[in-house]
């Protein structure tokens, strides 16, 4: 009997939290509407955008924006907190133009707000009553790329010669005084290391520091380098002196310096003596204080790099 009348009651009991419960959410629920059939004001930022502006001109401060109060009841307000006003102009009918400028009054334009947030909407203020729009006339200008990389290459490995770009320079679009200072455009950071092999790859160009505004024949580029095997070469070459005084004679040593490079495997023995230029300045002596010749190399062939000049100084005797 105890136990029937215990059951009896856990079941009154678990019906009474269930119906406490139910007023809690029925009472909730007629709150929520109470609140949202209320009447709310909203501060809302409305970007600009223009249409039918003249191919010949860009806005160059497109980026001002215009402060609106709306006021709605609350079911109205809720999709506004999702969502991002763009009012859109036509340069023809929605602005006046003076000297460079494009000019919009909320005079004018205070029918186009209220169409943008429609009828459940009442716009109560916008701020501020007048925007200026500065134009500029479109210019163009051509610039070269430029690497921004770092590119290692495999122990005895390097490249035949610079790298290349495809195309190598771009044209951009936009108000002149954007374009005054821009000298050129660097590709986005390349990273390769252990290189043995050619390089044929696209890079996008870098736009992290340039105007919004301006527009860009390519936004990428190819890479071209190509890649070989390198061994280091040496070769004696022969000194030459310039400029000496006719009335004297030089007698000098050595007359020929080593001369070490590196070079691919390729063009390794092609590499010749007279591929080379080694000169001295007998009138440097004078200019620059000193006893000994010093040997500058000023031709060298196209295949080679890191060249290096063994000897340092000439020595040299005047012949009586």
């Amino acid at each position: 009997m105890i136990r029937i009348r215990r059951k009896i009651l856990d079941f009154v009991s678990r019906k009474q939290v269930k119906q406490f419960m139910g007023f809690v959410v029925a009472a909730f629920i007629f709150l929520m509407l109470t609140k949202l059939s209320q009447s709310y004001s909203k501060e809302m930022y409305v970007n600009i955008d223009f249409t039918n502006v003249p191919q010949e001109q860009t806005i160059v401060n497109d980026s001002l924006k215009l402060r609106a109060v709306v006021r709605a009841i609350g079911f109205n307000m809720l999709p506004l907190e999702f969502t991002k006003k763009t009012l859109r102009l036509n340069v023809d009918e929605d602005v006046s133009e003076s000297k460079g400028c494009y000019i919009w009054t909320s005079d004018r334009g205070q029918y186009k707000i209220e169409e943008l947030f429609g009828s459940s909407y009442e716009v109560v203020s916008i701020t501020p009553d007048t925007l200026i729009f500065n134009y500029e006339r479109m210019s163009t200008k051509r610039v070269p790329v430029i690497l921004n990389g770092d590119i290692t290459y495999a122990l005895g490995y390097d490249s035949l010669d610079s790298i290349k770009f495809s195309p190598d320079s771009i044209t951009f679009v936009g108000a002149e005084s954007a374009l005054n200072g821009i000298h050129f455009v660097k590709t986005e950071l390349l990273e390769l290391t252990e290189v043995k092999s050619d390089i044929t790859q696209k890079v996008k160009l870098d736009r992290s520091m340039l105007s919004d505004v301006l527009k860009m024949s390519e936004e990428e580029v190819s890479i071209i380098n190509s890649i070989e095997k390198f061994t280091e070469g040496k070769i004696e070459v022969p000194v030459q002196i310039n400029n000496i005084p006719s009335n004297i004679s030089v007698n000098f040593f050595p007359k020929e310096v080593s001369v070490t490079y590196r070079v691919g495997l390729k063009d390794f023995k092609a590499i010749k003596a007279s591929d080379f230029s080694i000169v001295c300045d007998f009138s440097d002596l004078e200019k620059m204080g000193t006893n000994n010749l010093v040997p500058r190399l000023v031709k060298v062939p196209k295949q080679v790099k890191n060249v290096r000049i063994k000897q340092s100084k000439i020595d040299f005797i005047i012949v009586e």
